[in-house]
């Protein structure tokens, strides 16, 4: 899981020790993040079955292209979801791992981490917040270098000093707007100095 950046592993089991296709059952579900054109990332999202074979019968298949809107490490793209009679669009701002802060009600995130290093699980940071006429959402995180250069795109040369930012992603749109604004902010660097 913390993998990010080092490349695609494709792995397709061979026949092996089944007896039949039809022993290969069980549910399937991952995230692929990587380089795409210049400074977009391809991001493909699966949930799904694998049935007899090692084919993946996706209940749920998401391709996107991520459009980098701050500093190489905060990338956005939209989608609309629908559940029940509800649709929803959401602008996702995908980033590395992060120190979860506050968020509004709508909003929804996976990955990030709470303020202690034993609950990491993730390597990236995905940030769903919904959008339309009348609505706004906001999310707030601090982003530290370590984490920074661990992602995909960026230098990975240590600085002299950690820095540590607070930052908000926020979308909102009045009644009036035909596209929402959405907003990054990244504000009051922590600096640290290494011994």
């Amino acid at each position: 899981m913390r993998g990010l950046g080092w490349g695609e592993i494709h792995n397709t089991p061979e026949k092996g020790p089944y007896s039949n296709d039809a022993e290969i059952t069980g549910k399937v579900e991952y995230v692929s993040i990587k380089q795409g054109e210049g400074d977009k990332l391809l991001i493909d999202i699966v949930k799904g079955k694998v049935l007899g074979s090692p084919a993946i019968k996706a209940t749920y298949y998401q391709h996107v292209e991520a459009m980098n809107v701050a500093d190489k490490v905060v990338h956005a793209y939209r989608v609309t979801t629908k559940d029940k009679d509800a649709t929803t669009t959401w602008v996702n701002f995908l980033l590395p791992e992060v120190i979860e802060g506050f968020e509004s009600p709508d909003a929804k995130h996976q990955g990030g981490f709470f303020p202690s290093r034993f609950s990491r699980h993730w390597s990236y940071s995905l940030y769903r917040l919904p959008y339309g006429p009348g609505r706004s959402n906001l999310a707030t995180f601090r982003l530290d270098d370590d984490q920074k250069r661990r992602w995909i795109g960026v230098a990975k040369t240590r600085p002299p000093k950690m820095m540590s930012r607070n930052m908000v992603v926020s979308v909102s749109q009045t009644a009036a707007e035909s596209e929402p604004r959405v907003r990054v902010m990244f504000f009051e660097d922590f600096v640290f100095s290494f011994f």
